[in-house]
Formats: C-alpha cells, structure tokens, sequence
C-alpha cells in the first residue's frame, strides 16, 4: 500500500508540474512577440475588452468553486464503495479533472489579460486560480491522511 501511494503521489506531482510548466509558457509567449499582445485594449474595442475580461472573471469564480466541489464530492461519496486498486484509479482521475479545470481556466485568463492589457482585476482572477492550484499540490503525506480517513469512515 505504501509504495502504491508512493507511486501515485510520484505521478501527481509530475503532473502538476506539467500543468506549471504548461502556464509558465502561455507567460512566457504572452510576453513575446508571437502572441497579439494588446489586440483588444480599451482604447481600441472597449466592448469587447469588457466582455471579455467580464466572462474570465466569472468562469474563474466558477472554476475555482467548481474544482473543489467536484473533487470533494466525488471522492467522499464514491470511493467508499470501491476496492483500493479502484479507489486510486478514481482518485487519479479527479484529481487530474482538478488541475485540468484550474489550467483551463488559468489559460484562458491569461490569454484574455495579455489581449486587453488594461484590466487588474484579471491579473487578480488569475492570481487566486494560481493559489486554488497550489492547493491541488498532491503529497505523500496528504494521500496517506485521506486514505487513512477513507478507512476509518467505512
């Protein structure tokens, strides 16, 4: 069981990284010049720059809330009913279900920050989805608590 945990929590946080990985590219070309940098600025389309910064920040909102809740819900009340092997297959799954939502969105926020240029409250969304997915940092430590938790509800 250790080393099975072991392995999972080797294979989360490769993943994890990945997705960091993954955003700090979508930074690093939204700072260059391959990507239209500043096409829909207030200045220009003042419409669609509020549109467009209204829709990120609401999915963010949402992602966030979304993320937790799912995960949450799903491996509270499912796992239970499965065997160990299936119980970490489900609960790679969701946990990757997680970080995808949350790099989903975080791209399209940044993607929407660097065509408008203008609006703070963006570059905040994008901050809090940065924190909501440093919470999805899996552990050793974190798996054998919630496994252990698992166990002692059933």
């Amino acid at each position: 069981m250790d080393n099975t945990l072991k392995k999972l929590s080797f294979f989360l946080v490769a993943e994890f990284v990945t997705f960091l990985l993954l955003i700090s590219c979508i930074v690093i070309i939204g700072y260059s010049d391959l990507f239209p940098y500043g096409t829909y600025t207030g200045k220009t389309n003042a419409n669609a720059s509020f549109v467009l910064n209204t829709v990120a920040v609401c999915i963010s909102f949402v992602a966030v809330w979304l993320s937790i809740k799912l995960f949450t819900l799903y491996t509270e009340k499912n796992i239970k009913k499965l065997n160990f092997d299936s119980a970490l297959h489900t609960y790679h799954i969701w946990s990757n279900i997680r970080l995808f939502i949350l790099f989903i969105t975080i791209a399209f926020d940044l993607i929407v920050y660097f065509l408008t240029l203008e609006d703070t409250c963006l570059f905040f969304a994008v901050v809090i989805l940065l924190i909501s997915f440093i919470y999805c940092v899996p552990s050793k430590s974190k798996l054998i608590d919630y496994w252990e938790k698992m166990k002692d509800d059933i």
